[in-house]
């Protein structure tokens, strides 16, 4: 009896803390929008207009898009129902950090500073009110990482199908993680792993049909995710690539792009063959590109000059700069002794890594990294608690 009444006092002081998280998430988030209304970048004009093209019955006009991100603006209908969902989306990601963290970690103060840390994050902050696909997907896939570490298989595939609806990076990834979690966390034999597999596997098909159905009586061709593969293989593999990113008019020539190509299809394979071929003549030029990228990729402040003056830099040093610091503190002081159960975590953090090593490289892109950052640095932030 005591026992059950001290879990109803621990239950009621988490649903407290984690209610006011998730309300302070809201209100610092709802203020940066008050502060920076009119934020807006190239690409929401293109989920938006994707949005209008599917709900009109045409083909997606964009190669490069996947559609449950428009599908997502369509129905919000305005720039300010974007933004106030991908707010709640975002501080949502709050609460399930938590959970995740005390999954892995069973640690209590470490998820709670976890949850914390990404509440007052400035990159989570910016992009949930820059309507971009990050905030959804973090969430999702977070949230897909939590139903497969809790055993939650079928939940798991289904979310995950879905994150690849909204942006396909994790697509060669999910099917191994769907292999090493159930075999070496939860110590499921060859037979029952192979079963979880190929259930994700046929839930994935099925949340994709409709897509491959598109893709297919767009191009007349099996194209699984995207046509941007080739484009953003070259961009970053190419004579005139000097950064590592992939910026128009500066790494690569925007305007006369494989115009002579008007098959979509043929246009990526051509980009991709070029791109392979310049890779393999010229070795040392792609080494050099490899390791402005993985600057590029972890740097502690922003690459673009739009965001390169010192109070961008400060806000990216003090919080992404120290998460990265604290980060490396856990790698040396658990980076051996829990490598099993955070196996899944660098999993994807090398393969998020790896993608934009080999075609260009973006902060942007290491967002989805951050929270299993911050997941780390609370972890040797709450070591670091016990020993004083």
């Amino acid at each position: 009896m005591i026992r059950n009444l001290e879990n109803r006092i621990y239950r009621l002081e988490q649903g407290k803390f984690l209610l006011f998280v998730f309300m302070s998430a809201i209100l610092i988030r709802l203020g940066c929008l008050l502060y920076l209304p009119n934020l807006e970048f190239p690409d929401t004009k293109t989920y938006i207009l994707a949005g209008h093209e599917i709900f009109s019955g045409q083909y997606i006009s964009n190669d490069w898009y996947m559609p449950l991100y428009p599908i997502y603006t369509y129905l919000l209908s305005s720039h300010l129902g974007i933004k106030i969902a991908d707010i709640f989306v975002s501080s949502l990601t709050v609460i399930l950090l938590y959970h995740l963290s005390k999954t892995i970690f069973c640690n209590e103060y470490a998820a709670r500073f976890s949850s914390v840390v990404l509440a007052v994050y400035p990159f989570s902050i910016f992009y949930s009110i820059s309507m971009l696909t990050e905030s959804l997907f973090v969430f999702a896939y977070l949230l897909g990482v939590y139903y497969l570490y809790n055993r939650k298989y079928i939940l798991s595939s289904l979310i995950f199908s879905l994150t690849i609806l909204i942006k396909p990076l994790l697509f060669f990834l999910i099917p191994l993680l769907f292999i090493v979690i159930p075999k070496f966390l939860h110590k499921s034999n060859i037979k029952n792993t192979v079963k979880i597999l190929i259930s994700y596997l046929f839930i994935c098909a099925i949340i994709m049909t409709p897509w491959w159905i598109h893709n297919y009586q767009r191009y007349d061709n099996f194209v699984p995710i995207t046509l941007i593969g080739g484009y953003v293989l070259y961009s970053g593999n190419n004579s005139l690539n000097k950064t590592g990113g992939g910026i128009g008019g500066r790494d690569f020539d925007a305007s006369s792009y494989f115009i002579e190509f008007s098959d979509p299809v043929e246009r990526d394979r051509v980009m991709m063959k070029d791109a392979i071929s310049y890779i393999k003549n010229n070795p040392l030029k792609t080494a050099e590109l490899v390791g402005k990228k993985f600057v590029r990729f972890w740097n502690i402040w922003p690459n673009t000059n739009e965001y390169s003056g010192l109070t961008y830099k400060l806000i990216s040093i003090l919080s992404y700069g120290i998460v990265l610091l604290l980060s490396i503190f856990y790698i040396y002081s658990f980076g051996k002794t829990l490598l099993v159960p955070t196996l899944p975590l660098w999993l994807i953090i090398i393969y998020i890594m790896s993608i934009s090593l080999i075609t260009i490289s973006s902060i942007r892109y290491r967002f989805p990294v951050e929270p299993i950052l911050i997941m780390f640095a609370s972890l040797w932030v709450s070591s670091r608690r016990k020993k004083v």
